[in-house]
């Protein structure tokens, strides 16, 4: 997984409870920390809600691709509307779609540039949600099996309960 699939996964991966992104300044925090921004930026609270939109969106996507609804389409289109994006000649001469811009719009931008890149390197099929708990994570079984974010903390339990209700 290269860097910007990493930033990715820990962007959807600030979905917990509580939120990670539950206010703007926790946000703004992130995207300092996470060096998306710097200290100086500027979060609003028109941000704060179309990034967590954009969160929403990606992780529906993640967690049934084959039935994205209009919702999830639209959040993601309205994101990639404002994002600055440029194409830009890589390494040997191919084309890439590269983000810019070093405010909230260049955030969003460089998060959905790293959707297709997933898609194209087969990655995305690793992004997963967790089917106990609704976390994303990042499959690294060799056959892309799993389905649960750790096995001690939703797996174990999920599987354990029908067991010890055998058991009575």
């Amino acid at each position: 997984m290269n860097a910007e699939l990493g930033r990715l996964l820990a962007f959807l991966k600030t979905r917990t409870t509580p939120d990670d992104l539950g206010t703007p300044a926790q946000l703004k925090r992130w995207l300092v920390a996470q060096e998306f921004l710097g200290e100086e930026a500027l979060v609003t609270d028109d941000d704060w809600h179309r990034v967590r939109r954009l969160r929403a969106a990606l992780v529906s996507l993640i967690s049934a691709p084959a039935t994205a609804d209009e919702r999830t389409c639209a959040t993601i289109a309205a994101a990639t509307k404002v994002a600055p994006l440029q194409v830009v000649v890589g390494q040997g001469g191919g084309l890439q779609l590269a983000a810019a811009g070093d405010n909230v719009d260049g955030v969003l931008a460089r998060l959905v540039v790293a959707a297709p890149h997933a898609v194209l390197t087969g990655e995305v099929e690793r992004f997963k949600a967790c089917k106990a708990c609704g976390w994303t994570f990042f499959d690294t079984t060799g056959n892309h099996t799993r389905h649960r974010c750790h096995l001690s903390s939703s797996g174990t339990p999920i599987k354990a309960k029908p067991h010890r209700d055998s058991k009575r």
